[in-house]
């Protein structure tokens, strides 16, 4: 049960509880259309395609839009970022290129 041992975990906790704290106040730093397709593509998981639809621009607009801010989180998020990607993959959100 790694769950169960990642819940007893404060150290985990306590940079779990940072890097939630973290990112919402990074998402209130980004644009509304930076936030809004941040959300759509890492909490709803919408494809590029139909985001850039809803957004009634191209999927390369909704990619250039998600890179931009991707980018922000990681410099915003920095030390946190990096050990949050190093720990078994946590921080899947930020990796992903799609």
């Amino acid at each position: 049960m790694p769950e169960e041992r990642a819940q007893g975990d404060p150290q985990r906790n306590l940079l779990n509880r940072q890097l939630g704290e973290r990112i919402r106040a990074v998402l209130e730093g980004l644009t509304a259309k930076e936030r809004l397709v941040f959300e759509l593509r890492h909490y709803q998981g919408l494809r590029l395609r139909a985001i850039g639809e809803l957004l009634g621009s191209s999927e390369e607009a909704a990619k250039t839009c998600l890179f931009r801010a991707t980018r922000k989180m990681r410099v915003a998020l920095g030390t946190l970022y990096e050990l949050r990607v190093g720990d078994q993959g946590y921080c899947r959100c930020f990796c992903t290129a799609s």
